[in-house]
């Protein structure tokens, strides 16, 4: 069989190909009019054209870094985590929040609370703030100028009903003065047992208190108060709204 009679012979199998493909065009598209070839090249230079975009758009989303985050950083927590527990690594990611959502003390560098204890519970997903933990110390994470101070209470009950990471008022009675407002609990005196409610030979039976986040102003304000029992003054405390 001579060259041209074999090329010949494959031709039919491609134009049966062609036939096939033309098919799945509209009528206007198909065979081998001008206006239907035409047609036929513009649409496979439409498509070529497609396929470049696609690829060169696929190209820039692996090379070109993520857009900027939407919101301000914020430290949470990726699992339930008891009171107590230490925190690594591992418990914390940072994630973007509305500004007007962000609680004011919150965290933004995991390296802020690496190590620190949590004075509270802290649920999947919430915010680390500065008052959930306690850390090495009392006033680890905290600004900078905090102090810690004992304030012992008049009232058993209201020591009781405190927890660290509470915010309250410090108040004055019977002026009714406020010393201290939205003050940051640190820690609550453990409760007085039974045998130790009075003390042997006689003598009163010690305040319970709390150790409170105060800056320095604050604090010496306060132990004009605490120190003078001559002044009849006691402190009471008011609980926040968390």
């Amino acid at each position: 069989m001579s060259p041209v009679a074999g090329a010949g012979h494959a031709r039919p199998g491609l134009q049966t190909v062609r036939v096939s493909a033309q098919r799945l065009l509209p009528p206007g598209w198909r065979g081998s009019g001008r206006r239907a070839v035409w047609r036929r090249a513009r649409l496979r230079r439409v498509l070529a054209a497609a396929l470049v975009g696609l690829a060169a758009w696929l190209v820039a989303g692996a090379v070109l870094p993520d857009p900027t985050p939407v919101g301000v950083p914020v430290l949470v927590s990726v699992r339930d985590l008891p009171p107590g527990h230490r925190m690594v690594a591992s418990d914390l990611r940072v994630d973007h929040w509305p500004e007007p959502i962000r609680p004011a003390s919150a965290l933004q560098e995991p390296g802020t609370a690496i190590d620190a204890t949590l004075a509270s519970g802290l649920g999947a997903g919430e915010a680390v703030t500065t008052s959930r933990l306690r850390g090495s110390g009392l006033l680890s994470g905290l600004p900078a100028g905090m102090v810690a101070a004992h304030v012992p209470l008049t009232d058993p009950g209201a020591a009781a009903l405190a927890h660290a990471g509470d915010h309250v008022d410090l108040i004055s009675s019977p002026s009714g003065t406020v010393l201290g407002q939205d003050v940051i609990v640190l820690a609550v005196d453990a409760p007085e047992g039974a045998a130790s409610s009075a003390l042997v030979g006689g003598g009163d039976t010690p305040r319970p208190g709390i150790v409170v986040a105060l800056s320095t102003a604050t604090a010496a304000r306060l132990a004009t108060v605490t120190g003078s029992d001559l002044a009849g003054s006691s402190i009471t405390l008011a609980l926040r709204r968390s």
